[in-house]
Formats: C-alpha cells, structure tokens, sequence
C-alpha cells in the first residue's frame, strides 16, 4: 500500500467529521433560518411550529430509507448520491427565495426535500464508522465521542448562524451559505470517503437479518436508552424551535438573546461530548446516561421557574451538558450489540424514529404555546423531563451498557417492571401536577400560611379584559398652523413621515415669512430712531450753541439799551418841538420789538441750559411704544415658521406645500422611545384597578403577548370609542381610560404600530369580599 493511500485512509474519518458536523449546520441553517423568519416576521408560534415539522418529517422518513439502502447498495454510493440531491433542492430553493419571497410554502417544501435527500448520506456515515475508527487506530468510544463532538460544533454554530443571517441578510443570505457549506461537504466526501467490500454478500445477510425495530426492542439495553432518548430529543427539538423563540419574544428579549441562548447550549454539550471524547471508555456508561438526563431536567425546570433574562444564561448550560454525551453512547451501544449486516437499517431507524419526535413536538408545542402560552409549556416539559431523571435509575436495561453481554433473570425483569410502574405512575402524577400549576394561575410562591391569607386567596380573582390601542407615551401631537380669520398658505416643509426632529427645530414656513420678517427690519428701525432721540434729549445743549445764544442775548441786550436812548432823546425832542410824534413812536415801537426778542432769545436759552424731565418722559414713552412694536412684529414672524414642540418622529404630513392647513394640522408628531396601550376598561371595574398591576397586551396575528404593566388611571367615565366585533358588545358602555406601559423592549415592537386596536388582559386585584348580613 501506498504512503498516499495510507494518509488518505486514515485521513477518511476525519473527513467523515468534518462533513458530518458541516451536515449539522446546515440543517440548523435551515430550520432556525426558516423558523426564526416566520416568528419575527410576526407569523404564529402555531405556524412556525407547522413549519419546523415539514422540515424535520423528511429528515425521519429519509432515515428509515437510508438505513435500508445503506444495508443494500453500501455506504459510498448511498452518500455520494445523497449529496448531489441534497445540492441540487437547496440550489432550487434558494433560486425561488431570490426571485419569489413571497412562495413560503414552496420554499419549505424544497428545504424539507433538500433535508429528506441528505438523510440517508447521514445514515451511512454513521453505519460505517467503526470501519473508519479502525483505519484511523481509534477506539469506537472516542471515534463516536469525536464525531458527536463535531456535531455538537453544528448544533452550537448552525441555529446561530441561521438566525445571525436571518437578522442581518434575510432568509436568502442563510441559503446562500447553506448552499456553500453543501458544495463543500460534496467535494470531500467524493475525495475521501473509503469504498468498503459491499457486494452480494451483505445482501444476502441483510434479506435475512431481524427488523430494525424488532432488533431495538428484542435488545433491553436499546429499548431503556431509546426510552430515554426520544423524549429528550422531542423536548430538545420543541424547546430550539418553538419554545425558546416564543420566551424570548414574550420576554421582549430580541434575536441576539436567542442566538446567545442556542450558542450557550450548543457550547454546553460540546464540553461535555469533548469530557466523553477524551475519556469516555474509562466512565461508567450508566452513570454517564442517568446524569445527564439529571442535568438535562435541572436545565428545563430552571427554564421554568427563573425569570427569563436569569433562565437564559443558566438553563442552556444543563441542559447542554447533560445532552451532550448521551448520543455517543446511544450510538457506541448500537455499533458494538448489532451485526454489521443489520448496522445500517438499526440506525437509520432509530434516527428516523428521533427524528420523528421532533416534528411531532413541534406541531404539538407550536399551537400549545399559541394557546396556553409558553409560561405554562415551559412547566410542562419541566414535568416530563423532572419524569425522565426519576425513571432513570429503574431501567434494567442500563446496567448492561457496560457489560454487552445479556444476563437477563426473570426475577429482576419482575423488580424492573414494578419499579418501573411505580415511577411511572409517579411521573404522571407529578406531571400533571406541575402542568396543572402555570395553567390555574397560581405560580405565586406560598411564603405565609397565615388564616388571613388562606382567607384570602379564597376569594376569586378575574382578570379584566378590554379593548385598547396603541399610543405613545407623549401622545400624538397635532402640529397646526396659526389661526386667524384667514390661515396662511404653506410655503415650504422640511420633514417627512418618519424623520426625527428635536424641539425647537423648524419643521415648516408659512407664505407671509418674508412680509413678517420686513416688518420686524422696519420695527427694529424705529427703535433706532426712539433709542436716538431719547439720547439726545438727555445729554442737553452743546456748550458752542449755550454760548451763541449767550452771545444773542448780549447783542439783544445792547439794542434795547440803545433803543431806548433813542426813545428818551426823541421824548426830550418832543417836548421842544424839534422831532414829530411819528419818529416818536418809530423808537418806541424798536423798543418794544428788541425787548420782545431779548425776552425770547433769554428763553431759549433757559431751555437749552435746562433739560426738562417732561422731554425725557415722552421721550421714553416713545421707545417703549417702539419695542413693543418690535416684539410683536417678531412674534408675528414666528408664528409665519412651524416648530418642533418636542423631540419625536413626524409619523404623518398632513398637508402639502401651496396648501392651507386643515383641520388635522400640518404634521403628527409623537416621542417613540416609550409606547403605551390606552385601555377602555369598564366603570364596574373601575374599583379594581390601581397602579402597577401587570397586563398582557395581545397584537393581531402575534400570538405572543407583549408584558405591560398599569401607569395611570384616568379621571374621567365617558362613552368607549373601541368598538370591537362582537355582535353583542356594549357600545354604549361607559368606560375609564387606563395607560399601560410597555416594557423598552417591547416598545420598539410596536413603534409602527400606533392607533392599531389591540385586545388587553389585566391582572386586576381580588374581588372585594362579599359584606355580611346584619
């Protein structure tokens, strides 16, 4: 033999990992792609739930087929064949994405095909790895531990990815990496897988050998670890597609919590399938079985009973690791008690048959949680997987999964078969206990036993039911234009539906801008003017005009000393006849007019070297009159530009440029950062409310709840406006206004939705007590 021949031989399983881990993140590709799509897209866990079993149904019944095909025609061709197919419906379906996104149900059909050809490829690599553990010196242990180590890579990496590529590039974005991954997966088993010695041989032993389901259940040791493992992988599967989505859509966690819920889990179950890898020939196989199904019921009640941001870190932890290690050993017992002939048709059989349970957990858990919600579905699955872990320890069969010898002694079937009756009767009981729990309403924790609180919780408890819409917190704001006996045209708007805008910010301009804003210039131009005249009033006379008028007074002064010597010569002229009575009364007359003038030209110059408080009052007057001009030309300038009263998002523009504002306003405007529902409870219930009791609020076509919890209870009992269809609802009700407020997360579910007309559930106070008769 060959040194390549040699390197390729023992290279084979290494490759048959390494594509059957790439098989696993495709298929957790496609179903958390498709799943995940639906449930955000704000379709029903009811359907999204129908979906995932369409896509796991061919998986099983590929499994049932590939077992017998693996067993007739060998392992090589049944893989090869099987990717090929598997290529080509994924190719189809990823086409049909890209070019009709709206055909759902042709998609999931070619991903459900594309899901039913790979199958049987699985199947053959899984009947013929204890041939590939020889070629590569492995023990069967390891080589199982190993491969269940890289699927445990797939399950960790695969739902991950799907949602990460949903969130990030849509539905066609995950199937084009899935496509990828499956060309690649293609090309290595072509290359590597070995050609095994299968010819009319193994036909022959495989026409004669016992029906795989008779040889699991002929088989105690089988038959106790299938009893275990089907329902795990049942709840498993219901809680990756269906539960955990809802509980963190119900919790208003996004996807990023999800993706950190599936990668926790995934990464869980790798440590614990590496522990089993590096030593599980030296563990106890039992011990190994019994402990994890422990650690796995652990998980599923803390998924319960934590609240779910808490139960998100811790329960993906147990429940990986107790997982983990228990398909190594399932497959390691199969591979060591079944012939060779019958390998195949036993695994392709007990695959298909796990793989069965997970469509039918889906299409049951789906319209479960629908229905009863996933509060109460999480208990009940606590209950079985609480069941599992107590029936453990009493299944016979386990002991032989250390020993593959048989040593079966009546006696000990008798003990086994009554334990089992007894711990079976004990997990209904408990079941239907803890299931009976979440669904009465009753998961308040019992902390006094008090006789007022027996009292107490007899009295019954209703909740309300109401109709409601969606608000924001701030209300939705009207914007208008100013009124008057003419509203203004609209000259120009600077937002759209759906823009943020901060207070204060200018959002339209009125026709009239640019006549307000020449007033405001003209209005600031006459305080200008009154600013100057008051300054000038108050600083007086200049000293040069104190002293030309000074100078007029004194030449004044002279001429009327002259004029009158003149009149006292013409009077002393008169008396002796030398001058006439007219050159008499000409001086006088000069006299009179110089005195005159002497008298105003002192006045003047008074109210120049005097200035009077009368002139600086009026003055003032005069300015105040002209700022207040000012101020209301600037206010009628702002009233020609629209503002954004507070910080929000336009939701709609009610109007147009060239038009006049109606009735509804220029724009709505509304803070989005914090939702609320305005409930219309009736006034018989009024009573019953008070501040902080928890809702549901219920969204059309979400089947999920969104938490609130009651912030403010109206003042006023007036007729309801939310008018439902029921026939016989009371219209004419009389009803009082409560708002509930979202949680943050759920808030930015509903930012779209506003005015939208949703049904509420409070969780009202008890009932009053009933008064005694006197």
């Amino acid at each position: 033999m060959s040194k390549s021949s040699l390197i390729k031989k023992k290279s084979a399983f290494w490759a048959s990992v390494a594509t059957g881990a790439g098989s696993t993140v495709v298929s957790g590709i496609l179903t958390m792609a498709v799943t995940w799509s639906l449930l955000s897209g704000g379709v029903s866990a009811a359907y999204a739930g129908i979906a995932a079993a369409c896509l796991a149904l061919p998986v099983s019944i590929g499994m049932f087929v590939g077992g017998g095909l693996v067993d007739r025609l060998g392992a090589r061709p049944v893989l090869l064949i099987s990717n090929l197919l598997t290529l080509g419906a994924a190719l189809a379906a990823m086409s049909l994405v890209m070019t009709r996104p709206d055909a759902l149900v042709a998609i999931v059909a070619l991903l459900a095909f594309s899901n039913g050809l790979g199958a049987p490829g699985v199947v053959a690599q899984d009947a013929r790895l204890p041939q590939l553990a020889r070629l590569s010196g492995l023990r069967l242990e390891r080589a199982n531990g190993l491969r269940d180590l890289a699927n445990q890579i797939g399950m960790m990496s695969g739902p991950a990815l799907g949602v990460l590529a949903v969130e990030f590039t849509g539905l066609a974005g995950a199937l084009v990496m899935a496509v990828a991954l499956l060309a690649i997966i293609a090309i290595v088993d072509a290359l590597f897988f070995p050609r095994f010695r299968e010819g009319r041989q193994g036909v022959a032993r495989s026409a004669a050998a016992a029906h795989p389901v008779r040889r699991i259940l002929g088989d105690r040791t089988l038959s106790a670890v299938v009893l275990l493992a089907l329902p795990l992988v049942a709840i498993f599967t219901s809680l990756d597609e269906i539960l955990a989505p809802t509980l963190a859509l119900s919790a208003g966690l996004g996807g990023m919590a999800l993706t950190v819920f599936l990668t926790l889990t995934g990464l869980a179950a790798f440590t614990s399938a590496a522990s089993f890898a590096k030593a599980g020939h030296r563990i106890a196989k039992r011990k190994l079985v019994i402990g994890g199904v422990a650690l796995s019921a652990l998980g599923f009640i803390a998924l319960a009973a934590i609240p779910s941001r808490e139960a998100f870190f811790i329960a993906p932890v147990l429940i990986g690791c107790g997982i983990g290690p228990l398909w190594p050993v399932l497959l390691t017992a199969i591979q060591s008690r079944v012939p060779r002939a019958e390998l195949g048709g036993v695994i392709g059989a007990l695959s298909g048959v796990a793989l069965l349970a997970q469509p039918a957990s889906s299409l049951v858990t789906g319209p479960a949680v629908a229905h009863f919600g996933a509060g109460a579905i999480a208990w009940v699955i606590a209950g079985i997987a609480g069941g599992l872990a107590l029936l453990a320890p009493f299944l016979g069969g386990l002991r032989e999964l250390d020993s593959p010898s048989a040593k079966d002694t009546m006696s000990a079937d008798m003990a086994s078969d009554r334990l089992r009756l007894i711990a079976s009767a004990l997990l209904a009981a408990g079941a239907l206990w803890i299931a009976y729990q979440p669904m009465s309403g009753s998961k308040v924790r019992q902390a006094d036993t008090s006789v007022i609180a027996t009292a107490h919780a007899a009295q019954p408890v209703m909740d309300i039911g109401a109709l409601g819409r969606i608000e924001p917190a701030s209300r939705i704001l009207r914007v208008s234009a100013p009124l008057g006996t003419e509203p203004p045209r609209i000259e120009r708007i600077h937002v759209r539906a759906g823009d943020t805008v901060v207070a204060g910010q200018i959002i339209a301009v009125m026709a009239d801008h640019a006549i307000r804003a020449a007033a405001v210039a003209s209005a600031e131009a006459q305080v200008r003017v009154a600013e100057a005249e008051l300054a000038r009033i108050r600083a007086g006379a200049r000293p040069s005009e104190l002293a030309a008028q000074r100078a007029r007074i004194d030449a004044l002064l002279a001429q009327v000393r002259l004029a009158r010597t003149t009149l006292d010569r013409r009077v002393a002229l008169m008396r002796s006849d030398a001058a006439s009575a007219a050159q008499l009364d000409d001086a006088n007359a000069t006299l009179s007019r110089l005195s005159a003038e002497l008298a105003a030209a002192e006045a003047v110059y008074e109210t120049l070297a005097h200035v009077r408080a009368e002139d600086i009052t009026v003055s003032e007057a005069a300015l105040g009159r002209a700022r207040a001009d000012l101020a209301q030309k600037r206010a009628e300038f702002e009233l020609s530009q629209i503002r954004a009263p507070i910080d929000g998002t336009v939701l709609a523009v009610n109007a147009r440029e060239g038009e006049k504002a109606g009735a509804d306003g220029l724009l709505s405007l509304a803070d989005l950062r914090a939702m609320d529902v305005v409930a219309e409870i009736y006034e018989s219930d009024a009573s019953r409310l008070r501040i902080g009791l928890p809702a549901e609020v219920h969204l059309p076509g979400i089947a999920v709840p969104l938490p609130a919890d009651v912030r403010e209870i109206g003042w006023l009992v007036r007729r309801n406006d939310a008018i439902g269809t029921d026939p016989v609802a009371r219209i004419d009700a009389r009803v009082i206004e409560v708002r509930l407020r979202l949680a943050p997360e759920a808030s930015d579910r509903v930012t779209r939705l506003s005015n939208m007309q949703v049904s509420v559930r409070i969780r009202a106070e008890r009932l009053p007590a009933m008064p005694e008769p006197r």
